[in-house]
């Protein structure tokens, strides 16, 4: 709590007046990490008219490497407090978001949304917002096409094992 304190440049007092203590902290910092990418998933499902904004979960996936959003340092799982609410609410978005392209071809058949919740966590060291420096443009242009790549569909059947 100290580091989270420093960080956030004010003294323990500051941090206990707005918090109860770490729990409700950490309950709230989840559901804004939660609502930052809902929002995002809400624009990607709902593009604008020309056409150039990001579409679906693969322009999800997208602007979320790229765009730094801190909503990404905060591994969206259900232990954390009021985690399982969160998970629940973000996950009808993003399995709408799945479905939509799965629908459209445009997305594997055998994507699931735990698969869809692993990525978010390792976005975040891409994008910076783990607190880490974050890759370089190149990379994450890199990356965003490897994970365009894994999650259209195939002939059929699940992926090949990775060459030992």
């Amino acid at each position: 709590m100290r580091e989270v304190v420093r960080r956030a440049g004010v003294g323990r007092s500051a941090f206990y007046t707005r918090w109860d203590g770490r729990e409700q902290m950490v309950e709230e910092v989840h559901a804004s990490a939660a609502a930052a990418v809902h929002a995002a998933a809400v624009r990607c499902a709902h593009p604008d008219w020309s056409g150039r904004a990001p579409r679906g979960l693969l322009g999800l996936l997208e602007e979320l490497a790229h765009g730094g959003d801190v909503a990404l340092a905060v591994r969206l799982e259900p232990h954390v407090p009021g985690g399982e609410r969160v998970v629940r609410e973000l996950g009808g978005a993003l399995e709408l978001l799945v479905e939509d392209g799965r629908r459209r071809g445009e997305l594997r058949a055998d994507l699931a949304l735990d698969d869809v919740l692993a990525l978010l966590p390792a976005l975040a060291g891409l994008s910076g917002a783990s607190g880490a420096p974050g890759a370089p443009a190149e990379v994450r242009e890199r990356v965003v096409r490897l994970l365009h790549d894994a999650l259209r569909p195939r002939g059929g059947g699940p992926p090949a094992a990775a060459p030992c």
